[in-house]
């Protein structure tokens, strides 16, 4: 017969470190020191095997940071004993053999990343939808929140962190694909947005809960959405969205309306929509439609249109990508989106380029126009903000005319 489920220690690591066992329970604020919570976890994470002093000490100590490692560690080992007796009520989770220390091997544990991982697999090599499925939502349900957030600091516990974190946006993928073919819209939108509170950089978990906003119908929702999503992949990747976040943009500019047989209508509609104050700000992928509709218009009128550009380049010197870095860019380009769109015309178009740029239409100037347009632009910039220490490198050039 097996241990009655009472006498297994169930592990949790994911989100906070937790143990219980019968009734009782420790988490990670009850041992007062990340070192004796670190040397649990690393007798957990290796709870098959008895393991040498000399290895903990590596483990808990860099290279001369301890006089007396070996006699730390015997202090450590006592602290955390103690510890497990008082919450747990129970002294032997602990063994020693000849200078070695590791978890006692007649006391099951049950740990919650070991099962999410071998969910994991199972469900990669599931054959059936259903049953992947299943697997799947275990993942989901195990994964908390970050692998051991409060010991992050630690190489070792980072690395795990960041594997079980790949996995975990695997899961999230792989099973929105599966309730996007069964229409589950309602349950993608809980499980993304929940996804994206433990990481908001991947474009494809985005992507999912754009569609699933839009397939409720909740289109408003779907295009805030995804201003976020371009905004977000812009200020801390310097990347445009992928194809696919793309097209699904392009479905959510179709017109959806029902037929409408009155113009009067139709034109009050579109009124009503629209802005005429201040310059149009849009997406990238409407600019080019924008730009090749005004390539086309010119060529057919013999007349020129100018397009400039504004990249915005950091006066310190800081490591490219470093949140000093980020923090000085994403300052300075709120700041020159809010000065072109107060310093250019209702029939001027601005769109963001990439990270550091943005480009702008400009219908109907001609070139020294444009040169006057882009220095006022840097004017009102540094007038707006003067401690930004950024510069604004600025270039007028024609529309080419293919």
């Amino acid at each position: 017969m097996g241990m009655p489920e009472t006498e297994v220690v169930k592990v949790q690591m994911f989100e906070d470190l937790v143990l219980r066992y019968r009734q009782n329970l420790v988490s990670s604020h009850d041992f007062h020191s990340d070192k004796i919570a670190k040397l649990l976890v690393y007798f957990l994470m290796n709870h098959t095997r008895i393991i040498e002093g000399s290895e903990l000490c590596d483990f808990l100590w860099q290279k001369g940071e301890s006089n007396n490692p070996i006699g730390a560690l015997k202090n450590l080992v006592y602290r955390l004993r103690v510890t497990l007796k008082d919450t747990l009520k129970r002294d032997d989770f602990i063994v020693t053999k000849r200078g070695a220390y590791g978890w006692n091997p007649d006391i099951l544990c049950e740990l919650d990343f070991e099962i999410f991982e071998a969910s994991f697999h199972e469900a990669k090599a599931a054959k059936d939808r259903d049953e992947k499925k299943e697997y799947l939502e275990r993942c989901v349900n195990l994964y908390r929140g970050p692998f051991l957030p409060k010991l992050s600091g630690d190489h070792v516990i980072l690395t795990s962190a960041t594997y079980f974190q790949s996995l975990y946006h695997s899961i999230i993928k792989d099973l929105s694909a599966i309730y996007d073919e069964e229409h589950l819209y309602d349950t993608i939108e809980k499980l993304c947005n929940r996804a994206l509170k433990f990481e908001t950089l991947d474009e494809k978990i985005h992507y999912y809960l754009i569609k699933s906003y839009l397939c409720q119908g909740k289109k408003k929702l779907a295009m805030h959405h995804y201003k976020q999503t371009v905004d977000l992949l812009y200020s801390q990747l310097g990347i445009q969205p992928d194809n696919e976040l793309k097209n699904l943009y392009q479905e959510m500019l179709k017109d959806q309306k029902e037929q409408e047989l009155d113009l009067q209508k139709i034109q009050s509609n579109i009124q009503a929509e629209g802005s005429p104050n201040g310059a149009y700000y849009c997406e990238y992928g409407v600019f080019q439609n924008i730009y090749s509709l005004q390539a086309r218009q010119a060529k057919r009128l013999g007349i020129s249109v100018y397009c400039g550009l504004i990249t915005v380049k950091p006066m310190l010197n800081i490591p490219k990508g470093s949140k000093m870095y980020l923090n000085l860019i994403d300052r300075a380009m709120k700041n020159l989106q809010h000065i072109l769109s107060i310093s250019l015309r209702s029939g001027d178009v601005i769109s963001r380029f990439s990270m550091t740029q943005f480009i702008v239409l400009l219908p109907t100037c001609n070139y020294d126009t444009g040169i006057m347009v882009m220095n006022r632009i840097n004017e009102n910039f540094h007038i707006y903000d003067p401690t930004c220490k950024v510069k604004l490198l600025c270039e007028v050039k024609e529309l080419e005319l293919s």
